[in-house]
């Protein structure tokens, strides 16, 4: 007996699925009905199997389908395609039974439509290269097909109505002769494929057995085209499909016409269009860890990669700090007031002062300077005559209170009766102070060098950030050279004061240098030291040991590198590899390469199984992240 059998394919139905419902058929034809977007229209391989589960067999294989990659497929592999039908909305849908698949090849929306794409991993064994084998390395396929996942719409047409028909399991159905089949026998499909739901076929049905599928008219005739028995009989389905249709249906032939031509114009680029390739390699990383001796220098003006030496700018900053701290500690105390005058001499010629000298407020007290000195002589200009100047402490002769004056002028009662009396004379622009009898606070040592500290901590920061001020892009270490001038305090640990006032300078200078030239001598040892390339992403360099040479013009440092690196790859000699590679041959040469760490192949158009033999068309990216 002649039995024809219709397996109606749903687009969520996987190839294990429909090929494990195809291979238990038993009949002498099956007829495909394939919808559009259908998973079976990723690979050329399902097609091969069918074809050749059906050329073992001995069954006839059509194939009806609106998908043109499908169409494709099944015509490269000599399967009769069948004219579309048009048919109604159905009530009932039919649905054969998914289950859960793990394929070698996955499915890669991120490229292109007609792009397909494929990731290969380094620790793939050698027996995982076959297609058909799950592996840590993949190829990642993308055919392009954006509807594939899509849930099927309401307005899809089904092949007819379901009508009382009880569900026969696959395997059960009863096998008829060509020669009983009549037009509005079908095929029915029941059941959704979800858990515990088999996928059930109904029988062919013909004009004596009470199990019926009603359809539309041209329903029939259509099915009755796209499985009779005999090419008598499809002819005959659709001169009478066409009869009925009359001129109001003229856009049918346009679609059949446009159709056709869209399968020509596919099957001319599926032999003509030469294939593009992307291949995305990542390299194998490496931790490195090493430190650089260098010395940026006012005498270089270019790197020296050898010796270490890298151009320097010297900059120089000046800075002064001051503080007011509290006088902790308290005593009785006979202390003398204190001050600075400024004295002047209007004489042609220099005087030299004795320590010890009296200088005399216009109250008559009396304060003398501590150590001898040399007053300068007075200039002549053509406004007349600059007198010469010099600073001093004074004491007062007497402790106590009194001697706490204002600002004033002072003479030199040694010079009374001479014409030195007018020409000699001090004046001093802050008050005397400190001379006190009695309970005083005092400033303690600790006091004094707490402020000390604090002052000399505040003068270091102020002068490195007014060297950064200076040096614009340039790195400035923190590490840099610094001149303290001493304290400058209104008392010494031990004198009465009521606060501490001090005031500390400081003259600083480093010497500045570009970083960019640190990242040509890193580069230059890794290049001679190593066959990896350094990845600037998560680079950690650290500068430590800074010292000045003695004429200050070199600043010697240790650069310690801490990263990770990536092998390098010769792009050109891995296209040059790879050309012509079917997907096996380039799993196997991506393992021997100890470089790569993984790699990722997108071959376009979707067709493509092979890399280009033509170099130029393939397209290596390094991709270190």
């Amino acid at each position: 007996m002649a039995v024809t059998r219709i397996i109606n394919v749903q687009r969520s139905d996987s190839f294990e699925d429909v090929f494990g419902v195809f291979k238990n058929i038993e009949a002498q034809e099956v007829i495909f009905i394939f919808p559009k977007g259908s998973k079976l229209s990723k690979k050329q391989d399902y097609f091969n199997k069918i074809k050749g589960e059906a050329d073992e067999r001995n069954i006839k294989v059509s194939v009806m389908t609106s998908d043109p990659i499908i169409t494709l497929l099944a015509s490269a592999q000599g399967l009769e395609i069948l004219e579309t039908p048009l048919f109604r909305k159905a009530q009932g849908e039919a649905t054969l039974a998914s289950a859960a698949v793990t394929d070698d090849v996955a499915i890669d929306n991120e490229k292109e439509e007609d792009a397909e794409g494929e990731t290969i991993k380094k620790d793939e064994t050698e027996e995982n290269i076959d297609d058909d084998k799950t592996a840590d390395k993949s190829i990642e396929e993308n055919i392009g097909n954006d509807e594939e996942e899509k849930e099927i719409k309401d307005d899809e047409q089904a092949i007819g109505k379901e009508t009382d028909t009880d569900d026969n399991p696959l395997g059960e159905a009863t096998d008829y002769e060509e020669n009983e089949l009549v037009p509005e026998a079908v095929l029915a499909a029941q059941g959704k494929g979800k858990p515990g739901h088999e996928p059930k076929f109904a029988d062919v049905i013909t004009s004596g057995i009470k199990k019926r599928i009603s359809a539309t008219e041209k329903t029939k005739a259509n099915i009755m085209r796209m499985w009779a028995a005999n090419d008598n009989n499809r002819h005959h389905a659709v001169s009478h499909l066409k009869n009925r249709s009359g001129s109001g249906h003229s856009w049918k032939k346009i679609f059949g016409y446009s159709f056709g031509g869209v399968i020509v114009i596919m099957a001319i680029l599926f032999f003509v269009v030469k294939g593009n390739a992307e291949v995305t390699i990542k390299p194998q990383k490496h931790d490195v860890n090493f430190n650089l001796r260098v010395a940026a220098s006012t005498n270089v003006t270019a790197v020296d990669a050898e010796s270490g030496k890298i151009p320097g700018q010297l900059f120089d900053a000046k800075v002064q700090e001051s503080g007011k701290y509290k006088a902790s500690g308290s005593k009785d105390v006979a202390q003398k007031a204190y001050g600075k005058i400024v004295i002047y001499n209007e004489l042609t010629e220099p005087q030299r002062l004795v320590a010890t000298t009296r200088f005399e407020s216009d109250k008559g007290l009396i304060f003398r300077i501590p150590q001898s000195i040399n007053v300068p002589a007075a200039t002549r200009v053509s406004s007349g005559v600059v007198p010469g100047k010099i600073e001093s402490i004074v004491y007062a002769d007497r402790a106590g209170a009194d001697y706490n004056i204002a600002a004033g002028r002072f003479t030199v009662p040694g010079f009374k009766g001479t014409p030195k009396y007018d020409k000699f004379y001090g004046i001093s622009d802050k008050p005397m102070s400190g001379g006190i009898i009695g309970p005083s606070s005092i400033v303690l040592e600790m006091d004094y060098i707490n402020a000390q500290n604090e002052l000399t901590k505040k003068v270091r920061d102020s002068s490195l950030a007014a060297l950064k001020d200076q040096t614009g892009d340039l790195k400035v270490l923190d590490s840099f050279k610094i001149a303290l001038g001493e304290p400058n305090a209104n008392a010494k640990a031990g004198e009465a004061a009521s606060e501490l006032q001090m005031t500390i300078s400081a003259n600083a200078k480093t010497i500045a240098f570009r970083e960019t030239d640190i990242n040509a001598l890193i580069n230059h040892y890794m290049d001679n030291n190593s066959d990896y390339e350094l990845l600037q992403k998560g680079l950690d360099i650290q500068y430590s040991s800074a010292s000045f040479s003695s004429d200050d013009k070199e600043l010697s440092f240790i650069v310690y590198v801490k990263g990770q690196a990536v092998s390098k790859i010769d792009k050109d000699k891995i296209a040059k590899d790879i050309a012509g590679l079917n997907e096996s041959d380039l799993k196997v040469y991506i393992k021997k390469v100890e470089e790569i760490e993984s790699a990722k192949i997108v071959l376009s158009p979707f067709w493509i199984r092979k890399l280009p033999k033509d170099i130029s068309r393939i397209k290596v990216i390094i991709d270190t992240e």
